[in-house]
């Protein structure tokens, strides 16, 4: 779970995540969650996918559960 967390925390830092957020106008030092919200968790649910933490995260509701948490 640890390992998780810290995947998640951090993940717009990845490489190729700040490429796909650069391609829709944004850039992972100013991306704002709440008024990008649809773009941040669409590029979230599938980099989830892409490292295996929705299967990791199954168990306890998946990655839809942590967005709809995160967003309420």
């Amino acid at each position: 779970m640890f390992i998780a967390g810290y995947t998640l925390h951090d993940w717009v830092k990845l490489p190729e995540v700040g490429a796909e957020l650069e391609e829709a106008g944004l850039r992972h030092d100013t991306v704002n969650a709440a008024q990008h919200l649809e773009k941040v968790e669409q590029i979230f649910l599938a980099w989830g996918q892409r490292l295996g933490l929705d299967k990791f995260l199954a168990p306890i509701g998946g990655m839809e559960k942590i967005c709809t948490n995160s967003s309420s």
